[in-house]
């Protein structure tokens, strides 16, 4: 078809969009790592008022990230993904053989699922796209219909496209038979060209999706430089929905967008970065000792010299000179806060493990209780349903009904790097059950086997108020706590 180039509004982002790209910028910046702060500059360092320009980038460029953010998301990515993704007996044969390279670039289900769910849980929303290669068209430009020979013989076949959440700027959706459905998504997506004989340009585009439909967009630069838009491509789809599949675990804001299901622990790691910058600022200073003299004698020049080879002298009777040092109580508290945020920042990571209490979210109401008892656990359930909604636009595509059922890994295990210590703490805040510190401490082989938990919770039984910690020292070094308990 004729591209039709004019400016056009279908790259205006809806504000719910522009809302929620600016709650990212943190977690953006955050995986980027130490360059990555640096170069937000005073969104995330404020300037002091009296501090000069050539101050501040010493002292921003002093500072290194602790990056308890990214190392969260991996971890909880990769207790969910400790075990790949297990396909029912109900998934069609076709599906199966797709599930080997589900994106068309050699991924199988289960990688290709990790990047998904990294990404849902680093910005609270992500989509997969089941898309499907336009088909060919005839001379007179109109859309051919392949047989399922044909498809195979051209290899055509639907693959699958993570969608991150700030790349669908826009969308509509319906009510039908009391469903949620969506009647329209414009997706913004960046691809490579050649330029010239050996150059690389990136392209923006918006793909707007719509049942049974699509149209794909191009920004141009018109007449006199400015930015237009060229519907370069559209067609019609054999389905009757669109087939974008959300993943949202962070709290919902809008049908398309979420609260960055780690912000806590963003601003808490902000916080860090902040105190981080103050402790090495005063370190730097605090590291030179000042000098303090008084009725010196000058030279000729009318100065006073300092350093290897020089005498410093006075007549006076009242003459002094002696080296000024910071007091330490300052160093002292700042580390104490650095300690303290790094503490707060491990614990809120293993508290989505633990047992949930309060209040839960209507989706984690749809999901079975019993199964859903930590944060973690009912997003990895919630993904799930995803897969298996991708799986069903899969077997849609392929001319077949049901995509079939799938099993992700929903038994974790508490990291080996937590020490002793943050467990204590992490029981006495009640972030995690005593007993579960006690097992932990008899896996790590703190504690010997032939211990049993009914000793334990004898102790606190004959004696009130007695928290772990207070034991601890005893069952470290193995002895045996007063419990009353005889051994099994």
């Amino acid at each position: 078809m004729t591209s039709i180039e004019q400016k056009h509004p279908v790259a205006n982002p809806l504000q719910e969009h522009e809302d929620y790209v600016v709650r990212l910028r943190l977690p953006v910046a955050l995986m980027g790592g130490t360059q990555a702060m640096r170069d937000a500059d005073r969104a995330f360092l404020p300037q002091e008022p009296a501090e000069s320009a050539a101050a501040y980038r010493a002292r921003r460029d002093r500072t290194v990230l602790h990056n308890a953010y990214r190392r969260t998301v991996a971890y909880l990515t990769g207790q969910v993904f400790a075990r790949d993704v297990v396909l029912g007996e109900d998934v069609p044969e076709a599906a199966v053989e797709f599930a080997e390279n589900v994106d068309n670039a050699g991924n199988a289900l289960s990688i290709f699922a990790e990047e998904v769910f990294r990404a849902g849980v680093d910005h609270g929303v992500a989509h997969i796209l089941v898309d499907m290669p336009p088909a060919p068209r005839d001379a007179q430009g109109r859309t051919r219909e392949l047989t399922r020979a044909e498809e195979r013989e051209q290899r055509r076949r639907p693959y699958w496209v993570l969608v991150r959440g700030e790349h669908v700027i826009g969308w509509r959706s319906e009510v039908e038979g009391g469903r949620s459905r969506l009647t329209q998504v414009r997706i913004r997506e960046s691809v490579s060209e050649p330029d010239g004989e050996y150059g690389v340009r990136r392209v923006e585009r918006i793909r707007l999706l719509e049942p049974g439909r699509y149209e794909l967009w191009e920004k141009r630069k018109g007449k006199g430089g400015d930015e237009t838009w060229a519907r370069i491509e559209e067609g019609v789809t054999t389905l009757d929905e669109i087939p974008l599949v959300t993943f949202m675990p962070g709290d919902r804001e809008s049908a398309m967008t979420a609260r960055p299901a780690l912000e806590d622990l963003a601003y808490l790691n902000l916080a860090h970065w902040q105190s981080s910058s103050d402790q090495r600022n005063i370190l730097h200073f605090c590291r030179v000792p000042l000098l303090f003299g008084k009725c010196l004698t000058r030279d000729e020049a009318g100065d006073i010299v300092v350093g290897p080879n020089r005498l410093i002298h006075s007549d006076s009777e009242n003459a002094d000179l002696k080296s000024v040092e910071h007091g330490g109580a300052a160093i002292e508290a700042g580390r104490r806060d650095l300690k303290d945020l790094e503490e707060a920042m491990a614990l809120y990571g293993l508290q989505l493990l633990m047992p949930r209490t309060g209040n839960i979210t209507a989706t984690e109401k749809a999901l079975d209780s019993a199964e859903s008892d930590s944060t973690l656990k009912s997003w990895a359930l919630q993904f799930r349903d995803a897969l298996e909604q991708a799986l069903h636009f899969t077997a849609r595509w392929l001319g077949q009904e049901g995509g079939g059922s799938c099993e992700v890994n929903t038994e974790f295990r508490m990291q080996d790097g937590l020490d002793a210590d943050l467990l204590l703490k992490a029981e006495q805040q009640g972030v995690i059950s005593t007993q579960v510190v006690f097992e932990e401490f008899k896996r790590r082989g703190l504690l010997a086997d032939s211990w049993e938990w009914r000793e334990i919770e004898a102790s606190f039984q004959n004696r009130p108020g007695l928290g772990l910690a207070a034991l601890a020292g005893t069952f470290l070094r193995g002895d045996r706590p007063d419990s009353g308990a005889s051994k099994a």
